[in-house]
C-alpha cells in the first residue's frame, strides 16, 4: 500500500509500505476510542489509518526540516490554521 498526499503545487507525495510486521501497541482508552471512531467514520480499519498517519508525519517532518510548515487553508486558499508539531 502506499500513501500519499498532494502538495499546494499539486506534486503527488507517495510514501511505500515495504514488507509487514506486526506491532501491539498500548492505548489509552480516549486513543482506542478516537481511533475505533475515525475508523467508523472514515470506512477504514485501524491499522489503515495507522498508516496512513505514519505516511502522513513522515510528509509534515520532511517538510518541516526543510523549513516549511503546515497550514490547513480553506476552499479559497486563506489560512486558516497552523499545525505546529511538539518538539
Amino acid at each position: 500500500m502506499a500513501i500519499s498526499a498532494r502538495s499546494p503545487s499539486h506534486e503527488t507525495v507517495a510514501v511505500a509500505a515495504g514488507t509487514s510486521r506486526r506491532l501491539n501497541i498500548v492505548l489509552s482508552e480516549t486513543a482506542q476510542s478516537d481511533l475505533s471512531e475515525l475508523a467508523l467514520r472514515n470506512r477504514k480499519s485501524m491499522p489503515e489509518l495507522v498508516r496512513t498517519a505514519l505516511g502522513l508525519l513522515r510528509i509534515v517532518l520532511a517538510e518541516n526540516e526543510k523549513g516549511n510548515r503546515l497550514v490547513i487553508v480553506d476552499a479559497e486558499g486563506n489560512p486558516k490554521r497552523e499545525i505546529i508539531l511538539p518538539e
